[in-house]
Order: C-alpha cells, then structure tokens, then sequence
C-alpha cells in the first residue's frame, strides 16, 4: 500500500491527472494535501485549489495540513512528520512536486533522502506555461523585460545534515564504478551477471560471479542499478540514478578542463592598449 503527499498551489487538475495515473499502478490507501496556509493572495489561490482537489478525491479523504511554503521549517517538519508516521507503519510515501516552489522543493528533499520509503515525482504538462513571441523581435525584447520584473527581498538557506555521504566513494570504489560504466556504455543494461563479468574480459567462473554479484546488489541497495527475471536471466539495468550518475562522473573531467583553461588564461600576463 502506498501513501500519496500534492502540495496544492495553481495546478489542481494537473496534479489530479498525475493521481489518476498514481491510482493506476499502485493501490493507494491514504492521501495528504499541503497548501499553503499563509494570509495572503497566493494562500487565498491556494486554499481555494485545495478545496477543489479534496472534492474530486473525497472517495481518499484525504487529510489536509497548511504549510509556509517560503519557510523550510514549515516544510521539512510537516514533511518529516508525514514520511515518519507512514515508515513505522509499513507504507511506501509518494511525493508530488509538481506545484511547489524551490524552496519548498529542497526543504522536501532533505527530508526524502533520510526515508528509504519515500519516493518523489512531478507531472509534466502537455505543454509549457506562456506564450513566448519570437526571438529576435521587439516582442520578444517587451516580453522578456515583463517576465524579469522582480528584485530580490532576502536569502533563504536549506538546512542540510552534517552526515552526507556520497553514493560511492571515487576513491575505493573502482570495480563498482566500472561496472555502471560498462552499462552504461552498453545501452543501460546486461543480459545477466555473466554479460558483465565477459565485458570486463574475465573468465566466468564460480568466485568471479560471485563477486560481481555482491557488488550488483550493493549498487542495486544504493539505487543505481535493478535487475528484473527475463526467462532463466535476470537482467542487470541502469536506473534514471545510475545514469545520471555516470555522466555526472563524466563531466566532472569536463569542469576540470575548462577550469584549467581558465585558470591558465587568467595566469597570463595582461596587455594594456594605450
């Protein structure tokens, strides 16, 4: 059983279209909307929306809780609480970012990445918001300038826990990262545990598989990689994760280079023109 949290701005039918589909592949027991409990305009808007939302999922009754969008205590403590109370009662939390703004976002990923039975998600729409002129034109110039109207009133950190770690380490973790790297050069997935052990050009023998076994299990703990039975195979796969996380691997010597670049134009000596 799952348990769905929609934090409810402008987009109600957006999020209830991304509930329909929710509702579709998990059987869902219980729902919470957040809205926005501030005294002004955009709580008005929002409390309006989450009264409409609550209707049209009356058969969930679903619970409701305001939340200061703009303040990452409101966020993370109501958030926190929610993903607790449904761990110790065995369920699977799945998180709605469709309507929230940045902050509100960040406040509920610090929260996530402590909860091994929370999961996020956002709706994406059949198409974008405005309206943009063409480029190159005055129109576009007027639009541009009306879009970029507001200055800055004060900073908002997110406070993040002391204890992170990354998901390998780069400095020990050789053979794990070669193998999501052989995946990754392979189209994302193998066959079965031999594929991979043949593509790193060993022979497959009994310690060798189990060895890459143990290390496909600690990526697939971490998220990086899942395997799923096909016939007598079960098939190893690059999740989302594990592919972003390669080629977030990969830019690292791309950064690299450019800041070496920059740095060594930056060394050289200046010429004035008089």
């Amino acid at each position: 059983m799952v348990v769905t949290v929609h934090y409810v701005s402008f987009h109600p039918t957006l999020i209830y279209d991304g509930f329909e589909r929710i509702r579709l592949a998990y059987p869902v027991e219980r729902v919470y909307l957040l809205y926005d409990g501030k005294q002004d305009k955009y709580g008005y808007v929002s409390k309006y929306n989450v009264r409409r939302l609550s209707r049209a999922l009356s058969f969930f009754k679903p619970i409701l809780f305001p939340v200061n969008p703009l303040s990452f205590k409101s966020v993370y403590s109501r958030m926190y609480s929610i993903l607790k109370y449904e761990e110790e009662s065995g369920r699977d939390v799945l998180i709605d970012i469709t309507d929230m703004p940045s902050i509100m976002s960040s406040a509920v990923t610090v929260a996530v990445v402590q909860f091994r039975n929370a999961k996020i998600y956002s709706v994406q729409p059949e198409s974008r918001g405005d309206f943009i002129p063409e480029p190159e034109t005055i129109e576009f110039e007027e639009w541009v300038a009306r879009k970029d109207n507001k200055r800055a009133l004060e900073l908002l950190g997110v406070g993040l826990p002391n204890n992170r770690k990354e998901i390998l380490d780069t400095s020990k973790d050789f053979d794990k990262i070669r193998i999501l790297k052989l995946l990754y050069n392979k189209g994302g997935k193998a066959d079965s545990i031999k594929s991979l052990i043949k593509w790193s050009g060993e022979e497959v023998t009994a310690i060798n598989k189990a060895q890459y076994s143990r290390w496909v299990s600690e990526l697939e703990d971490k998220g990086l990689i899942q395997r799923e039975y096909r016939g007598r195979n079960r098939r190893v796969i690059l999740t989302e994760l594990g592919k972003a996380y390669v080629e977030a691997l990969r830019r690292v010597d791309e950064i690299k280079k450019k800041v070496t670049e920059i740095e060594r134009k930056m060394k050289l000596p200046q010429t004035i023109e008089l």
